[in-house]
């Protein structure tokens, strides 16, 4: 249910005994029980995607590398402003990858 342009309300159920651990974690963190499950949405926000572009990264960098093989021209230097916008293309990133981003999943893949 809209709240505003940029948020929404939502209705979550859970049984007893789950809602009875939410409750311990929080007060173990000295939260409420919202405040603890938003943050710990966020926390997953912040981990997921680094894990999920590392295997883009890599179907990317296999499908580059096949293309340059074949006589295609371009490059997989991420320090190349044209190569971060094709990765960042071709993972549907809503913004170009930084430089420090691309060069952590080249380490990784590496």
């Amino acid at each position: 249910m809209p709240i505003s342009p940029s948020k929404t309300r939502i209705l979550l159920t859970i049984d007893k005994e789950l809602l009875a651990w939410v409750d311990a974690q929080a007060k173990a963190e000295y939260r409420d029980r919202n405040n603890w499950i938003i943050a710990q949405i966020l926390k997953i926000k912040e981990v997921s995607p680094m894990k999920n572009l590392i295997s883009i990264y890599t179907e990317w960098r296999k499908v580059s590398e096949e293309m340059l093989a074949d006589g295609y021209k371009g490059s997989l230097d991420c320090g190349e402003t044209r190569v971060r916008e094709d990765f960042s293309s071709f993972a549907e990133l809503p913004e170009v990858i930084t430089f420090e981003e691309m060069f952590k999943l080249e380490k990784q893949y590496k």
